[in-house]
C-alpha cells in the first residue's frame, strides 16, 4: 500500500489503500480538476458520479471526468481496496479523453489480467524505484493503461447506473452544459420544470452538499483551470457567469484557497 505525489505539471498522484471496515463518513464527497481512474480490488460499494449511481464488482475500472462531484458508499463492512490515479488535463490527449471518459464510466476487466499486472506493477516499482524514477516509469506505466483501455475489450453487462432519485442527473446534466451561463435555483427550477424546493431537497438528500455549493464550486474550478491555462481572471468571472468581480474573487478564495494572481505566479 502506498501514496504517491508528484510535484511537476501533470500533477500525477496515484495511490494503493485499503479499508478494514469502511464507513461512509470518513469517504468524501468532493469534485476536483483533475481526471481520475479507480480500480476497485475488493469490497463491496457503491459509486456515485455526478447523481448517476453504479454498483462496483471487482476489477471494475472507474473513469471519474474532471469536475464530476463523486463519492463511495459502502454496502457491508467486507475490505475496500482500490487504487486511485488522479492526472491533470495536460497528461492525456482530448481524443483519448473523449473516449475513455464518458458514460456509462465504467469497465469491469475481471476476465482480463492483463490490465490486472498493469496496476499491480505500481507496487513493485514504489517498492524498488528511486522517487525520481519510480515517477518516469508511473508515467509511461499510467499511458498504458489508458491505451490499453481504449482497445481492450471488457464485461458490458450491469454497465447502467440506479438512480436514487432520476431528477438529480438531469439536474448535474443542466449544470455541466450550461456551466458559463446564470446558473441558481429559480433557473434550474424555470428550465426543468420543477418547483424550487423539491429540487433543493432532492439534490441535497442524494448529494450531501447544497445545489448552490455544487454550482459555486464547478463553476470556480472551471475557472481556475482557465486562469492556469493564462485567461485573465476578469475574463474567467465574466465566461462564468460573475457580474461582480468582488463576488467572484470571494468564492475564489473560498474554494481554490489563494487569490487569481497567486494562481498565476504558479504558472511562471
Amino acid at each position: 500500500m502506498f501514496i504517491y505525489y508528484s510535484d511537476k505539471k501533470d500533477c500525477v498522484h496515484i495511490s494503493h489503500c485499503s479499508a478494514d471496515c469502511p464507513q461512509q463518513e470518513k469517504f468524501e464527497r468532493h469534485l476536483h480538476e483533475s481526471y481520475e481512474l479507480l480500480l476497485l480490488i475488493s469490497g463491496d460499494v457503491d459509486y456515485n458520479i455526478d447523481g448517476q449511481n453504479y454498483s462496483l464488482r471487482p476489477f471494475d475500472l472507474v473513469f471519474i471526468p474532471s469536475l464530476s462531484y463523486h463519492f463511495v458508499k459502502p454496502r457491508s463492512n467486507n475490505v475496500y481496496e482500490n487504487y486511485v490515479i488522479n492526472f491533470s488535463h495536460n497528461f492525456i490527449d482530448e481524443a483519448r479523453c473523449n473516449k475513455l471518459f464518458v458514460p456509462p464510466f465504467i469497465k469491469n476487466f475481471s476476465q482480463d489480467s492483463k490490465l490486472r499486472r498493469m496496476f499491480f506493477k505500481f507496487d513493485y516499482y514504489y517498492e524498488t524505484y528511486s522517487p525520481a524514477d519510480f515517477e518516469e516509469v508511473s508515467n509511461w506505466l499510467i499511458n498504458e493503461i489508458l491505451l490499453f483501455s481504449c482497445y481492450a475489450s471488457f464485461d458490458k453487462e450491469n454497465l447502467h447506473p440506479s438512480t436514487e432519485n432520476s431528477i438529480i442527473p438531469l439536474i448535474t446534466s443542466y449544470i455541466s452544459d450550461n456551466l458559463e451561463s446564470d446558473l441558481n435555483v429559480d433557473v434550474l427550477s424555470r428550465e426543468l420544470c420543477f418547483s424550487k424546493s423539491y429540487i433543493k431537497n432532492c439534490f441535497s438528500n442524494v448529494m450531501g452538499v447544497g445545489i448552490q455549493h455544487y454550482i459555486n464550486q464547478k463553476k470556480i474550478h472551471a475557472a481556475h483551470i482557465d486562469i492556469l491555462n493564462g485567461t485573465d481572471a476578469n475574463r474567467a468571472a465574466e465566461k462564468y457567469g460573475y457580474r461582480d468581480y468582488s463576488s467572484f474573487y470571494r468564492q475564489y478564495m473560498k474554494i481554490i484557497g489563494i487569490s487569481p494572481s497567486e494562481t498565476k505566479k504558479q504558472m511562471l
